[in-house]
């Protein structure tokens, strides 16, 4: 990335929510950010301390330090600590006011000036806010139940990541989306864990929580290793499984290594959306997850498929559970497709049917 050579740089931001997008110059030097009206760039919040940073110039770059603020300034999602040399496209926060550091060739303002919201870069979101939320620990998870079929006792739960942006409810989509401008994402991944292992606290220990991973954390296997460990220090007696989406799991070698220090760590494996790739197989006989879930594309209408397909998924079903691995199938919405489920072999189903995502609650599925 380029650094930030002083007298073509802005601020680029949504000063408030619903206030219109606007770049300003950032001069002169030493350019100051706070909620006093004295300040070059003044910031009408509470979470913003009345003298709160400061960008100035050393050695022709743009540098950034905090001025003891309440709730920080941060950089790509980090802390500033002391001084740090900023570089072209930097996000950064002011406790809840987010800007991003944009070079412009044009010339001729030195002042605010007022752009539509076609004019701005696609990050614009709120990544301000998602940051608070993760200092604070204030992330909301949803949980979905998993039922034995030949019974339907709930046996355990999936952690689903949900939240609130702007005032309104979003999903994991939006979530991740506004992580990634912070560099958050691994971040917002162990909060989720951590959110659900907590709304379970009380639940009897044998009841399993299947824990979900972004693509990006398996890029840093030793911090989603570490991050675990933490959290099976904490719940040492719960049942965990991580989930790991199969189109993720393209490097045998690293599945390998990966299960063996969640084996040390008493976590067991799952992979999610199962298709029928005999690649898939393969890495299916070489890395032994615990928990296999087939796809929801594999079992929505399942008990109105052809009677080939319907044999197809039982011998696929019956060759996962000859490899010692467990059967789940995803999204059961119908009566007719739990029927199906059940007679051709399936151990644990999830689904509608069987439990939608909701807040936790003791006993709001049974």
């Amino acid at each position: 990335m380029t650094s930030a050579q002083v007298g073509s740089w802005f601020l680029e931001g949504l000063a408030s929510p619903g206030s219109p997008t606007w770049r300003t110059r950032i001069d002169p030097l030493p350019f100051r950010i706070g909620r006093r009206s004295t300040e070059h760039l003044t910031l009408e919040s509470g979470l913003v301390s009345g003298r709160h940073a400061e960008l100035f110039e050393r050695s022709g770059g743009l540098w950034v330090r905090d001025l003891g603020s309440t709730n920080g300034t941060f950089r790509n999602g980090s802390p500033v600590v002391g001084e740090e040399q900023l570089e072209v496209g930097d996000v950064l926060v002011f406790g809840d006011q987010e800007f991003r550091l944009v070079e412009y060739a044009e010339e001729g303002f030195r002042t605010t000036r007022v752009f539509s919201s076609l004019d701005i870069q696609p990050w614009m979101s709120h990544a301000g806010e998602l940051q608070q939320q993760l200092s604070r620990r204030e992330i909301e998870v949803h949980l979905q139940p998993i039922r034995r079929l030949a019974d339907e006792t709930i046996v355990g739960y999936e952690v689903l990541g949900r939240g609130h942006l702007g005032g309104e409810a979003v999903g994991p989509v939006e979530m991740f989306a506004t992580a990634s401008l912070l560099g958050a994402i691994p971040q917002l991944c162990h909060e989720y864990r951590r959110a659900g292992l907590a709304a379970c606290r009380d639940e009897p220990a044998e009841v399993a929580l299947l824990l979900n991973t972004h693509p990006v954390e398996l890029e840093e296997e030793a911090d989603l290793v570490e991050g675990l460990a933490e959290l099976r220090r904490e719940y040492p007696s719960r049942r965990l499984i991580l989930e790991i989406h199969e189109a993720a799991a393209t490097d045998s070698e690293d599945l390998k290594r990966l299960g063996g220090a969640l084996r040390e760590l008493a976590i067991d494996l799952a992979f999610d959306d199962f298709g029928t790739g005999r690649d898939r197989l393969v890495a299916l006989a070489e890395t032994a997850p615990r928990l296999l879930k087939f796809d929801v594309a594999m079992v929505r209408s399942l008990d109105q498929v052809s009677r080939r397909r319907r044999e197809m998924v039982r011998r696929l079903v019956s060759m996962v559970q000859e490899l010692g691995i467990a059967t789940l199938a995803e999204g059961v919405e119908t009566a007719g497709e739990l029927e199906a489920c059940r007679e051709l072999g399936f151990e644990f189903g999830q689904g509608y049917l069987l439990g939608r995502p909701a807040r936790f609650s003791p006993g709001a599925w049974n």
